[in-house]
């Protein structure tokens, strides 16, 4: 069971990746490829362990591979969602 706060935190995700996604629609792949790849970078230079390189470079190795494998979990359940959209217009 999701707690108020969780479901209001989920609302938000989604309300942002609607904005961003309207943003990225109709550019070539390429194009929000890098998009998406600069505000990883951003997000994870803005992670760093205060004066200590090394720690801060273990942080983002960790953050980036923690990211990697929830978009790979998100891809079924994105792609059925799509299918599902297609198939409800094509109706």
């Amino acid at each position: 069971m999701t707690t108020d706060a969780e479901h209001m935190a989920a609302i938000d995700v989604d309300v942002a990746v609607g904005a961003i996604h309207m943003i990225l629609a109709d550019r070539p792949a390429q194009e929000q490829g890098m998009i998406i790849a600069m505000l990883t970078a951003r997000w994870l230079a803005s992670h760093m362990a205060a004066g200590d390189p090394k720690a801060t470079a273990k942080l983002r190795k960790r953050l980036l591979t923690v990211h990697v494998a929830a978009v790979r979990s998100l891809i079924p359940h994105e792609e059925a969602e799509m299918l599902a959209g297609l198939r409800k217009r094509s109706h």
